[in-house]
């Protein structure tokens, strides 16, 4: 009887297999066997965000690619007479719808949320101005700073995307002396409304973003 070496007992291992990468979009894989090709194609691009956001560009007229004034206010914070309908007697009589239309314009808040938030502190306000008792005037003086900061961060930063030359000290004492002529400043400026002698209680489109 023949005896078998005892190395040719030791069953024959395959080596693991090896991956080679070219640069794409193509990517050769082999197994040991015959190479595959697999064709690598994006599903989708990336942009940079430098591509997305227009930059922040003044033609000689003074306005941006939006047709929105740059360096100055479109109106006088008590020019507001200008664009009385709808625009300040929308900030008169419900500055809720003001205030959302405003903030969706710009983008740093969706036109239901805000109107709903900002009504609830407005009617909790009158409410408890009405009441006429010291907790509710402690009531109403919450709610009225929380809506005068919001007002504030909105003029804020319509100042500064758009370059306005101003202060922080400015936007609060224009947001909390006049707070009628405010709103409405900043609803003609960023054309929060349609067309003037029309009231319409829904929102403009978002303007495009901008680098700032």
């Amino acid at each position: 009887m023949q005896t078998v070496p005892e190395a040719s007992l030791t069953p024959a291992i395959a080596p693991p297999p090896t991956t080679t990468s070219e640069p794409n979009p193509s990517l050769v894989i082999t197994t040991g066997g015959p190479a595959k090709i697999i064709r690598l194609v994006p599903t989708h691009t990336i942009h940079d965000s430098a591509d997305d956001y227009p930059e922040l560009d003044t033609g000689s007229d003074g306005v941006d690619h939006n047709g929105i004034s740059v360096g100055q206010w479109r109106q006088h914070l008590f020019g507001c007479i200008r664009s009385c309908v709808p625009n300040t007697c929308t900030a008169f009589l419900c500055p809720c719808v003001s205030a959302g239309q405003i903030a969706h314009r710009m983008g740093v808040g969706r036109f239901v949320p805000v109107l709903l938030s900002f009504g609830g502190l407005y009617i909790t306000l009158l409410i408890c101005l009405a009441a006429s008792t010291a907790g509710g005037r402690g009531v109403a003086l919450i709610t009225g700073i929380g809506m005068w900061f919001y007002l504030y961060r909105l003029r804020a930063t319509i100042r500064l995307a758009f370059q306005i030359p101003g202060s922080v000290l400015e936007d609060m004492c224009a947001t909390v002396c006049c707070t009628v002529c405010s709103m409405s400043q900043m609803g003609a400026h960023i054309e929060s409304f349609d067309s003037k002698n029309t009231c319409n209680l829904r929102p403009k489109s978002v303007l495009p973003g901008y680098n700032v």
